[in-house]
């Protein structure tokens, strides 16, 4: 863990605390990324979560100042105060083609469960979505893997709802900025095709027929009586496993699928 740190210090630490210009709130996060992890060093496995939600944000802000599109970033802010309600976004950003951009950041790290009669029960009640099939076999983690898809799944869903519910709430001061919900996951649980076919009901309204979720999320969207705003422009995903320092793919606009 000290090795770890020690790199992370080294990398990523280093570069935001010399763009002090183009991050002045860059010893906020960074305090809070030190504090994570010196409690989780302290209490063990049960802050690490936390601890790889402040690395993630580290991350974030890195690839952020990094990126060199013509749409590079001229200020970038952590936690800026919005008027309209007490909550936050994770990060400001103002480009220097002048657009505004909030990002709100989510990790999505679940616990190693063995779910397979949960796999079990959903196909009994035929809530898989029709011409798809999720071959899984119990003797090869099965339930784990069956746990880690649907867990994506679902914290997909509700933070795009939390979000959606925050850039309401922020209401006129943010009417013409660009939204984005970027996921940071660990390989090789969760990839860039999940989040396409969750992207392609988000934009459209309309699950593909490919995807096997999709019967599953109407069900739950209607019974809880979701409606989804589909303010949220664009998505994000970051690929990091816990012990990479940097992430190992970074998809900065995430699409429904070609085909």
């Amino acid at each position: 863990m000290s090795g770890f740190r020690k790199s992370s210090e080294h990398d990523l630490c280093t570069f935001l605390e010399a763009e002090t210009n183009r991050f002045p709130s860059n010893l906020t996060l960074l305090s809070r990324y030190r504090k994570a992890y010196d409690i989780c060093f302290d209490r063990g496995r049960s802050d690490l979560n936390k601890f790889m939600e402040a690395h993630n944000e580290i991350c974030v802000a890195v690839a952020l100042l990094e990126a060199d599109d013509g749409k590079s970033v001229r200020r970038l802010e952590y936690e800026l105060p919005l008027a309209a309600t007490d909550r936050r976004f994770d990060f400001f950003i103002q480009r220097n083609d002048d657009k505004h951009l909030w990002v709100e950041v989510k990790s999505i790290r679940s616990q190693r469960l063995d779910a397979w009669d949960k796999f079990t029960s959903v196909k009994d009640r035929g809530l898989l979505s029709e011409k798809t099939e999720v071959l899984l076999s119990q003797d090869f983690l099965g339930g784990e893997i069956w746990h880690d898809w649907m867990a994506g799944r679902s914290k997909m869903l509700e933070y795009c709802v939390q979000t959606e519910e925050k850039i309401k709430l922020a209401g006129a001061e943010v009417r013409d900025d660009i939204f984005v919900l970027w996921f940071c996951v660990r390989p090789p649980s969760w990839n860039l095709s999940h989040l396409e076919d969750f992207v392609a009901f988000y934009r459209s309204g309309v699950h593909r027929y490919d995807d096997s979720f999709g019967k599953m999320e109407k069900h739950y969207l209607e019974s809880n009586q979701i409606q989804l705003s589909r303010s949220i422009h664009d998505f994000v995903l970051l690929e990091r496993n816990d012990l990479d320092v940097r992430w190992r793919n970074l998809t900065w606009k995430v699409n429904p699928p070609r085909w």
